[in-house]
């Protein structure tokens, strides 16, 4: 069944400079923004370009251009030979009020007080970002990791269908987490990491690029005579993978830093390295630890984040 469209709320001026098939797609693309989501009991499919024509006294031809020019735009696209439809895309796009979804990996309070609330700087980025292209950005708490399917599916559906994509800024500290891994795995709605890989590849990721620092401290280090390099880390051991879902970027990092600096000729052997540096307190008691034990490098490179 094709769209019903109220064809008299479309609005035509041929005494305009613009040309009269993109009104009629710029009116088009008005009417699907307005419809916030695909009609219930419709398939999305267009009327064809004769039907269209004879309906707002055009002729064919401004139909078609007007069609043409929203397949272009993905507000379109062809089921068959003959046939258009509203994309999926296109509710999300066309939507007049455009949102965002952050996805949170804990409770907010909880990453707020994550790592002196560094976390919050990713937030800030993003939301301040959104903000100058009018895009508004929901927190969105998933349902809980073990949560069945049936509860699962509705909830991702009904944020596929409201959200131009959604922003992960982690996983879940869980064996197995259901909501996280399906939302992961739909490919129809656009997702971002952030400071993570994703396992996935059709989700972007945005992650820090420590080559270019490594180099350039690796040889600072070198000019003032040092040789041997440790690392202090906020981990408490390796552990690059979360879930199975995702690696996060800080977890590859001491890996990358050790590789840059062997590269300029650094010793930066593992038995150097403080673990769990998390705070000062304890950044102090590692080294003690390393002191006490041996192993301390001629220089020590604070590495928390």
């Amino acid at each position: 069944m094709s769209i019903q469209w109220n064809y008299k709320e479309i609005a035509l001026d041929r005494e305009k400079s613009l040309p009269l098939y993109l009104q009629l797609a710029a009116e088009l693309r008005r009417l699907i923004g307005g419809k916030h989501g695909k009609p219930n009991g419709m398939d999305g499919r267009m009327p064809s370009v004769r039907q269209l024509a004879r309906l707002l006294d055009v002729d064919r031809t401004t139909v078609s251009k007007a069609y043409q020019e929203l397949l272009s735009q993905n507000v379109f696209r062809r089921s068959s030979l003959r046939v258009l439809s509203v994309s999926t895309e296109a509710h999300r796009q066309l939507n007049p009020f455009p949102n965002i979804g952050i996805i949170l990996p804990c409770p907010f309070s909880v990453m707020a007080d994550a790592h002196g609330g560094f976390p919050l700087l990713y937030l800030k980025g993003v939301i301040d970002t959104a903000a100058k292209k009018s895009i508004s950005t929901i927190m969105v708490q998933l349902p809980p990791p073990d949560a069945g399917y049936q509860v699962v599916e509705p909830f991702l559906d009904e944020l596929e269908g409201r959200l131009l994509g959604v922003i992960h800024i982690g996983g879940r500290a869980c064996a197995k987490d259901i909501p996280l891994t399906r939302l992961m795995q739909r490919k129809n709605i656009p997702q971002v990491m952030l400071s993570a890989y994703p396992a996935l590849k059709h989700i972007a990721c945005v992650t820090a690029d420590v080559r270019g620092g490594a180099d350039a401290l690796a040889e600072q280090l070198l000019a003032f005579g040092h040789r041997h390099v440790g690392i202090m880390h906020f981990l408490t051991g390796e552990q690059p993978v979360r879930d199975g879902l995702l690696t996060y970027e800080s977890h590859l990092r001491t890996a990358k830093f050790e590789s840059a600096f062997q590269a300029h000729g650094l010793l930066c052997h593992r038995k150097y390295h403080c673990r769990g540096c998390s705070s000062y307190p304890a950044t102090i008691r590692a080294l003690e630890r390393k002191k006490t034990h041996g192993g301390v490098a001629d220089r020590l490179l604070v590495h928390q984040r």
